[in-house]
């Protein structure tokens, strides 16, 4: 009976021909795909550390980091995905350029508010009056969202406020602070909330302030 079944089967006695990807290109692939990921990874936190860190030459100091990163990724986990030294460098290269290219994107944000800083602050001083609701000397974070939601504004005065709006933190100064609790679920806890004042005296210094506050953060020594 079962020389019959064998008969009747017409793979047996042949060879069975699979498709398979060729070894050399599955290692390509996978030494691809384990420097991308030691880039990304190396990148992210990277992209992390440059937000934290602040004074100058901040930018170098992080792509060092990240470079002792990725290459500590690439010999601990390289050798079992086929990552050789060129797959290495390639990793630390885009990681250290998405560092960069953050880095480049913050310096130019915050050249914009060093060059709008007299007109924000000259706008704010002629609109003083109006925009402290309360009359105790400080616009906060509510009167300008008030003024915003009027929707009576030229474009012009709608970027000066949001410009305020936003960078309230490094215009003004704290005037209070908040709890805000965590449910439960998350473990409880939770986190302090600083509110921020503007005042004329602010306002007056605010120039001084953010050009100073620019050569520390970004201009190399």
């Amino acid at each position: 009976m079962i020389d019959m079944i064998n008969a009747a089967n017409p793979l047996v006695g042949k060879e069975i021909i699979s498709s398979t990807m060729p070894s050399g290109l599955q290692a390509f692939l996978n030494g691809t795909l384990a420097v991308a990921i030691i880039a990304l990874v190396a990148s992210c936190i990277g992209i992390g550390l440059r937000t934290m860190l602040s004074g100058r030459n901040a930018t170098f100091r992080t792509c060092l980091i990240v470079a002792t990163l990725a290459g500590l990724l690439c010999g601990s986990y390289g050798d079992q995905f086929g990552v050789n030294s060129i797959g290495a460098a390639v990793g630390i290269t885009a990681a250290i350029a998405a560092v960069c290219y953050f880095a480049r994107m913050q310096e130019q944000r915050f050249e914009l508010r060093v060059a709008m800083a007299p007109e924000l602050a000259n706008y704010l001083l002629a609109r003083f009056d109006a925009l402290d609701s309360n009359g105790d000397g400080n616009i906060v974070r509510t009167d300008l969202i008030v003024a915003l939601s009027k929707g009576s504004f030229y474009h012009d005065d709608v970027i000066m406020l949001s410009i305020a709006l936003q960078d309230m933190h490094l215009i003004g100064h704290p005037v209070d602070a908040s709890h805000v609790h965590a449910p439960a679920m998350m473990g409880g806890g939770g986190t302090v909330i600083v509110h921020y004042g503007i005042s004329r005296e602010d306002l007056i210094s605010y120039e001084e302030r953010i050009n100073k506050k620019f050569v520390e953060e970004f201009v190399k020594e």
